[in-house]
């Protein structure tokens, strides 16, 4: 079974950074599985990542699940934060990475960070004391525990990282590398990765046909392809992106018109067919 590994980035990592070598490690980490990356976009509301926006670019374009975090100052306007996140990296599934207290104490700080969680709710990244000192977890706990066993961690999690001093082959530096320790639902969820499409199968597969009153009969393919013969034609889906296969198609009573039925219950109208 597949699994997921990412890492995190910022700017101290050595840019321009070699996308197709750390995939292939991160791949082969996870026998094949989506890797995921988690960029710094902000720290505060005083510093952006320069890297930020090319680097989520860049990864989204390798085929990455990519998120943002957001590192958390004790000093820092949560809501000026969260402005500053928007700005950079709006619509990048966001995390919180929760480390510079900036001299407040344990109480202070989880009652500032209950601030910027009031702003949005994220994945809260979090050291094993404050894991285990009172500290909300939001959606979902992003643990820092480096005991190089990806996914063996003292408490449950949804990410561990397991290491800060990763090596990728081809690669300069060290790295924070990751592993997802939820269920496959919650990667999509977290990552708001979109659902795969429904497979349409070739549309020499199979066909339906209906006949047309008045005379002629139309054909459909699963891919949204009507033929008609002996009888006008009004259109099709054919190139159309579609959630589901074709899989009916049936003539108005005045032979002006026709439906197309999905699979997935979608239905598409040509003529004087109404909707």
């Amino acid at each position: 079974m597949s699994q997921h590994f990412g890492l995190d980035c910022s700017s101290n990592n050595e840019h321009p950074m070699n996308i197709v070598a750390i995939e292939a490690c991160l791949r082969a980490l996870g026998g094949g599985g989506q890797p995921f990356v988690i960029v710094k976009v902000n720290e505060g509301n005083y510093y952006t990542n320069e890297f930020a926006q090319s680097d989520i670019a860049a990864y989204k374009a390798a085929g990455f699940a990519v998120g943002g975090y957001l590192m958390d100052a004790g000093k820092s306007d949560p809501a000026s934060e969260e402005a500053m996140y928007n700005r950079i990296a709006a619509g990048v599934p966001q995390f919180d990475d929760d480390e510079l207290p900036d001299g407040m104490n344990t109480q202070q700080y989880i009652q500032h960070l209950n601030g910027l969680i009031a702003q949005h709710p994220a994945v809260q990244y979090l050291n094993q004391s404050e894991a285990s000192s009172g500290y909300n977890q939001s959606i979902g706990l992003w643990l820092a525990e480096y005991n190089n066993q990806p996914g063996v961690t003292s408490r449950p999690c949804l990410i561990h990282q397991y290491t800060g001093t990763g090596t990728i082959p081809g690669l300069s530096g060290q790295f924070d590398l990751n592993y997802f320790a939820g269920s496959e639902q919650q990667f999509d969820a977290t990552f708001a990765v979109p659902p795969s499409p429904i497979p349409i199968p070739a549309a020499k597969v199979s066909s339906m046909v209906c006949d047309r009153p008045g005379g002629g009969i139309y054909t459909a393919r699963p891919d949204g392809t009507v033929d008609a013969f002996g009888a006008p034609f009004f259109g099709s889906m054919s190139g159309h992106p579609l959630n589901g296969p074709i899989v009916g198609i049936c003539a108005t009573a005045s032979g002006q018109g026709y439906w197309l039925v999905g699979a997935d219950g979608g239905i598409f109208a040509f003529g004087d067919a109404g909707f």
